[in-house]
């Protein structure tokens, strides 16, 4: 892994899984180490996800029939 990035608040870290085989770069909060951002890049699939609200309260209800 390699830092690409770091400011006071983040890193953006980028390395190869070669099982995958692709490329990941992540933000991580440099205070809490939580993964703000995800990004992959591997043959003919790409995906980005984005974390927020990690401490707002959640709701589960089940499914209606």
């Amino acid at each position: 892994a390699r830092v690409l990035e770091s400011t006071p608040s983040a890193w953006h870290v980028s390395f190869f899984d070669p099982k995958t085989p692709g490329w990941y770069d992540l933000v991580i909060d440099r205070h809490s180490l939580r993964t703000l951002e995800l990004r992959m890049h591997a043959t003919a699939h790409f995906m980005r996800e984005v974390y927020s609200g990690f401490e707002k309260p959640i709701k589960i209800t089940p499914p209606v029939r």
